[in-house]
């Protein structure tokens, strides 16, 4: 009798102890918060955005928050049809990657007057967004000024640069930028030319085009996901006309653009991340947390392809380009 008690007794105690640990288990992971990831396009750059903010999170906070992931994969129409989902489906906080997908959530947040947290990464939306109550962010805007300077620098005989770009992203931003470049181009007495492109298979003809009629010796290109996502087009086309291709993420200089200046992409993901859980653990509002900037930016040179896009690594040249705190690889 005291036997069959004290097996009654310890299976109780494991059906007790099975009950709490499905009641934790199924708390902690199957009703967990879930965090909307958006972005327009995939390419590595963006990627690594993604992956910075997430692993970020999943640090931090642990089996917490989940992820639901959009990809409008360069298509304007899907990217709509996907915020509308984002926004109907209220998830606890929405994380955009780039500009486009930025504006049109906060514009879809404030039609339906709903109060969504929006946690923005290397976006460069309106000011008349971005004091919206509901969001924050990095943003992603490019010292443009700094970008030709460290051209010059590591290939003073630039004479002639073409930008390839998509002049129907970032909300009219990517029109703004080419305009600067132009003028700051301008004052350094450099021609300046630009090759419009609206989808990447239009790469390839228009910028063969554009150079036969510009002869540039550098083809420049922005934070442009259009053009970055289809960079294979623009290095081939380099290499094979000898001229120097100057990327604004470091990502495209690894794939084989001679010259690369910008951030370290993973820590726009990073600093997003570190804004969101300020929101969800700790009750901050958007409004209250500032946005801010990777300021980092530096120059990349990619040694096996320079000889194709007309550069030498020299020794001066290699000294100078540590003197920048620039990278060689």
């Amino acid at each position: 009798m005291t036997l069959r008690y004290v097996i009654y007794g310890l299976t109780s105690i494991v059906a007790i102890s099975s009950l709490a640990y499905y009641y934790t288990f199924h708390r902690t992971v199957s009703y967990q918060h879930t965090i909307a990831v958006i972005q327009p396009i995939s390419h590595q750059a963006l990627d690594e955005i993604v992956q910075g903010f997430e692993e970020t999170i999943k640090k931090e906070a642990g089996l917490k928050y989940r992820f639901a992931h959009y990809n409008a994969n360069g298509d304007s129409s899907i990217l709509k049809a996907q915020i509308e989902d984002i926004i109907n489906k209220q998830y606890c906080l929405v994380c955009t990657v780039a500009t486009d997908p930025t504006v049109m959530a906060i514009i879809a947040a404030r039609k339906k007057e709903l109060y969504i947290p929006i946690v923005f990464a290397a976006a460069e939306p309106p000011a008349d967004l971005t004091s919206d109550e509901r969001v924050t962010g990095t943003n992603s805007q490019q010292d443009l000024s700094a970008q030709l300077d460290a051209l010059i620098a590591v290939k003073p005989t630039t004479r002639a640069i073409m930008l390839v770009y998509n002049p129907a992203i970032k909300a009219g931003e990517n029109e703004r930028d080419k305009e600067a470049v132009a003028t700051l181009a301008q004052k350094r007495g450099l021609l300046f030319s630009a090759v419009a492109i609206a989808h990447t298979s239009e790469i390839a003809q228009r910028t063969s085009a554009g150079i036969l009629h510009n002869t540039p010796d550098v083809i420049m290109v922005l934070m442009d996901n259009t053009v970055v996502s289809g960079i294979d087009a623009l290095i081939s086309l380099c290499n094979k006309h000898g001229i120097t291709l100057y990327t604004s993420d470091h990502n495209s200089g690894k794939k084989g653009a001679a010259l690369s200046f910008g951030h370290v992409q993973k820590e726009f993901g990073i600093h997003a991340a570190h804004k969101a859980l300020e929101i969800l653990e700790h009750g901050t509002k958007p409004r209250d947390i500032p946005i801010s900037a990777v300021s980092t930016q530096t120059i990349q040179f990619n040694s096996a392809v320079a000889s194709p896009q007309g550069l030498s690594l020299t020794p001066d040249l290699r000294a100078r380009i540590r003197a920048m705190q620039g990278t060689i690889i």
